[in-house]
């Protein structure tokens, strides 16, 4: 994993995520990025959701250093204690 500091992570200007991996694929440059949130609360009630884990998302659009590229963030994802404990 590359450190939050690291150019990867400054070139790609996102808060809150930090660099997992670069790879070559088929000629693409593939950035790995996760969220780094290890809290959050729920919208509806307030209340501290509990980790449930990551949803992969992939997007293809701006080529970078004259290469396709494309970038495959790994968000983590939160479900609330109360709704689940109401089923």
């Amino acid at each position: 994993m590359v450190e939050g500091n690291s150019t990867a992570v400054t070139m790609l200007g996102l808060p809150g995520v930090v660099v997992a991996a670069v790879h070559e694929i088929d000629g693409e440059i593939e950035t790995t990025v996760e969220t780094t949130a290890t809290r959050a609360w729920c919208r509806d009630c307030g209340v501290r959701a509990v980790g449930h884990g990551r949803r992969e998302v992939v997007v293809r659009d701006v080529d970078v250093f004259d290469r396709h590229a494309r970038l495959r963030w790994r968000k983590r994802i939160w479900r609330c204690p109360k709704r689940y404990a109401r089923r």
